[in-house]
């Protein structure tokens, strides 16, 4: 039934999943929409000054945070598009997350404490992957910027760890299901 969701290697050996590219198609061009509201906000500053508290400086540095954001989040978009990576691999190692916008790179089986998928039916699904030792995850993390989002996830979900389904270029059942096979044949390896 998975077959045309997944690629495999190997059954045994390596499970790559896609990732969805129709969403990072939707995701780049709102990220290029809101590049351009930033710029027209940058430049068009004058325009704005009673609408955001009379001040020139606010309109502009809204207008360059717009700019800097969606245009980090295209840049990694892009990546994620013309690139030749996988948004998840699964293998004996563990799991390998680049789909989630602080990914987490690699999770190994034997740091993996429970892979949770909420059964509640909302816009943007997760799966939540609970580790031994969250901080390692969060402080092996370069960017300030990464290492502040995935404290943010270890605040309100527990775990640093959070791959957003969507991005995926599969659906949650079979993900779970291949998920819990994997954890149960290597957990102890």
């Amino acid at each position: 039934m998975f077959e045309s969701f997944f690629s495999f290697q190997n059954l045994t050996d390596k499970l790559k999943i896609p990732f969805n590219k129709k969403r990072i198609l939707i995701l780049l061009l709102c990220s290029f929409l809101f590049i351009l509201a930033g710029l027209w906000l940058f430049i068009e500053s004058e325009r704005f000054v009673n609408t955001f508290q009379n001040s020139i400086i606010i309109t502009k540095l809204v207008g360059s945070i717009s700019v800097l954001f969606f245009g980090l989040a295209f840049v990694s978009m892009l990546k994620k598009l013309i690139g030749n990576s996988h948004a998840l691999i699964i293998d004996k190692k563990g799991i390998v997350d680049n789909a989630s916008g602080v990914s987490a790179g690699l999770v190994e089986w034997k740091d993996i404490t429970e892979t949770f998928l909420p059964s509640i039916d909302t816009s943007q699904q997760f799966i939540y992957i609970h580790v031994k030792n969250p901080k390692h995850y969060i402080e092996r993390k370069r960017n300030i910027v990464s290492k502040l989002f995935m404290k943010a996830n270890y605040k309100f979900y527990g775990t640093p760890i959070t791959i957003p389904i969507k991005m995926l270029g599969c659906d949650s059942a079979s993900l779970e299901k291949n998920l819990s096979e994997y954890f149960s044949k290597y957990y102890n390896t």
